[in-house]
């Protein structure tokens, strides 16, 4: 990760502060899938409505100055004890270069959770790669809405608290 960058923390309330640039983040990671209806920014905004009032919200996002031009997050299923992982963008301009990393160590490294799951597109072969690189396995194949793409449900075992301090 380059030096001008920072790493900034948020909880569901203050992520209000930063809403409108989560959506042009959004907007700008996700160009290549923009005739998608499961990908609209209408669409994600909801998510994010939805995902942010869950129980242990938490946003990692990276700043160059005052340029948002990362973020992971995610939120608890204490029925499961596992940490749902809900995205993880980065800006086109600002990949390759070890943020993505920095950001889901970050996201992952305090969590109470025993386990984290996520999921990511079949055809999205960077992202499987990356997740397969930092240790994720495929648990299953997930249809989350009628209208949503067939993802790859991977997980990963999170240190216990003894071990993150």
């Amino acid at each position: 990760m380059t030096s001008e960058l920072r790493l900034e923390r948020y909880d569901e309330p203050s992520v209000d502060r930063i809403y409108d640039e989560l959506v042009t983040l959004y907007a700008e990671t996700h160009q290549d899938l923009a005739g998608d209806v499961f990908y609209t920014t209408d669409r994600f905004e909801d998510f994010l409505v939805k995902q942010r009032s869950q129980p242990g919200y938490d946003l990692v996002a990276a700043w160059a100055g005052d340029r948002l031009v990362g973020v992971a997050f995610g939120f608890s299923r204490p029925a499961k004890e596992q940490f749902q992982f809900c995205e993880l963008m980065v800006m086109p301009d600002f990949q390759r270069r070890g943020i993505a990393k920095h950001l889901h160590d970050e996201l992952l490294a305090h969590r109470p959770e025993p386990q984290a799951v996520l999921l990511v597109r079949k055809d999205n072969t960077r992202a499987q790669a990356a997740y397969n690189k930092w240790g994720w396995t495929k648990i299953g194949d997930v249809q989350p809405t009628p209208e949503a793409p067939n993802f790859d449900e991977l997980a990963i075992g999170l240190p216990t608290t003894e071990e993150s301090s």
